[in-house]
């Protein structure tokens, strides 16, 4: 019995370990300063939103799992969108893969961004961007590097 408890005990060790590894710290106060709010926060999903004037965004944390890339969260965010969210197009960057929707009934276009890079906590960051207004393809790439490397440097 005692070697049966040892096991399990270092069973527990290793996953509690697993999850304190892959446990994703925030900067609270840099989210704040820009006037994020912090949406949903679990063991595999963060997500913060703000409105802008010209722009709302959402920026998301996935947590990875084993052998998924970042084409895999690009695809998921296309299997999860609303029934009354239609593809438009998708492409992709050096750094990011992007997919355009549509909102059928209104018309607001949005955009569901995914950086490529992994972060070293094993995090995918990702944004959802809907601009209020047209944007060249070049302004919403420079809009998206930008938010990106934001969203990379809220986590500690």
């Amino acid at each position: 019995m005692g070697d049966n408890y040892e096991k399990i005990i270092l069973f527990l060790f290793l996953i509690l370990g697993a999850v304190s590894f892959s446990a994703l710290e925030l900067d609270i106060d840099k989210i704040q300063k820009k006037n994020l709010q912090i949406t949903v926060q679990d063991e595999v999903v963060v997500t913060l939103e703000k409105s802008e004037k010209d722009y709302e965004e959402s920026i998301f944390y996935i947590l990875g799992k084993e052998n998924e890339t970042a084409k895999d969260i690009s695809q998921a965010t296309v299997k999860t969108a609303l029934k009354s969210q239609k593809v438009i197009s998708s492409y992709e960057t050096e750094k990011v893969y992007v997919v355009k929707f549509k909102e059928m009934g209104s018309g607001i276009i949005s955009y569901s961004v995914v950086d490529k890079q992994i972060t070293t906590k094993g995090w995918y960051v990702g944004i959802i961007f809907v601009p209020k207004k047209e944007l060249s393809e070049n302004e919403l790439n420079k809009t998206f590097s930008n938010l990106l490397d934001e969203a990379r440097n809220f986590i500690k």
